[in-house]
């Protein structure tokens, strides 16, 4: 893709907003919620997304990302009316049920929308809008035929006794109970990376009994609400996964889950085995949702279930469930790698999350 018409003082924005088209097509593509994400993305979420999935944009990384944030903010505007015809489009290729029908469909697809003409008269502008929703169009569909022609995956459960030296460090750390572990999925067993398509993962500690059950609870969807009582406050807003078995601090945790472009590798770590659940998640998307929720918390009475801090397994086996508070994150970034080690002590918790 290149953008050559964009107008402006800063030569690098042009590049920048290329990194972004591409890098943003891309992770959208698998949830196809390309509107949804587009409306979410702001500059700085924009510039780490670039920095956290590319390699050659020193450039970018010493440079001050403040000094685009005013430009980028007008290229978004300016691109939006091409991600709602986007959209548009996808919805419709979701309906049809074979490849033909879908290309004999895109040429009439690749005409700019009306709306995009009456919005912006200068030719500047407009060819800007038509080299990125082309581009776009390009991708997506590209990737709704993909989408035909693969076999349906049955989501699964990956277990194994496997080991390598991060789940030993979980296993080890005096902090495993209340933490939730982020780091790269190249520090996984062989046997669990491939079932992983993304480079980070998150792990929390479980027992082996519920390991060795636990395709009952997990569903493989994106976290859900819970409120909890806890002895600090009156009760506390948490993340719930594998049927409310797992639970992660809403407002201390969602701060990490922006990593997550495009899935949500959750591993289940017991003293013998592991266990592999890849779960829906668009961190765009989904994690200013969260946010929106948190933010308006107090105005949801009713709508968000009260959870029991004990559960029980199908045996009548009760066991108390306990919410990871902390966070410690070990993830690569912008080409820099990180091996530190996960029986360290967490990060900080971020007193003030808004």
């Amino acid at each position: 893709m290149t953008i050559h018409s964009l107008s402006t003082t800063e030569p690098k924005l042009t590049t920048l907003l290329q990194l972004i088209v591409e890098e943003f097509v891309f992770i959208a593509a698998k949830s196809e919620r390309y509107r949804e994400g587009w409306e979410r993305l702001t500059p700085y979420a924009a510039i780490d997304l670039v920095l956290r999935r590319r390699q050659d944009v020193d450039w970018l990384r010493d440079a001050r990302g403040e000094k685009f944030d005013a430009e980028l903010s007008e290229c978004f505007d300016m691109v939006w009316p091409a991600i709602i015809a986007l959209q548009r489009v996808v919805d419709e290729a979701r309906t049809l049920d074979s490849a033909s029908d879908i290309e004999s469909r895109y040429d009439a697809w690749l005409q700019a929308p009306i709306s995009v003409i009456e919005r912006y008269r200068d030719t500047v502008s407009l060819q800007t809008i038509r080299e990125t929703y082309e581009h776009m169009l390009q991708c997506a569909v590209g990737a709704r035929l993909a989408k035909l022609d693969e076999a349906p995956k049955d989501q699964q459960v990956f277990r194994t006794r496997d080991s390598s030296l991060a789940i030993e460090q979980i296993r080890i750390s005096a902090y495993s109970k209340e933490t939730v572990f982020i780091f790269d999925t190249e520090r996984l067993p062989v046997s669990l990376q491939r079932g992983v398509s993304g480079a980070k993962c998150l792990a929390v500690t479980v027992p082996d009994a519920w390991i060795a059950k636990c395709d009952a609870f997990v569903n493989f969807s994106a976290p859900s609400f819970g409120l909890v009582d806890n002895c600090r406050t009156a009760q506390e807003c948490v993340l719930q996964l594998a049927s409310g078995w797992v639970r992660l601090d809403a407002a201390e945790v969602n701060r990490f889950l922006y990593q997550f472009d495009d899935e949500l590798p959750v591993v289940f770590v017991g003293k013998e085995i592991c266990a592999l659940a890849v779960h829906e998640f668009f961190g765009l998307a989904d994690c200013a949702s969260i946010d929106a929720t948190l933010a308006h918390l107090g105005e949801l009475d009713g709508l968000i279930p009260v959870l029991s801090d004990r559960l029980s397994f199908d045996d009548e086996t009760s066991v108390k469930v306990d919410v990871k508070s902390r966070v410690l994150n070990a993830v690569s970034y912008a080409g820099a790698r990180c091996n530190r080690s996960l029986s360290d002590i967490p990060d900080a918790i971020d007193e003030v999350p808004f």
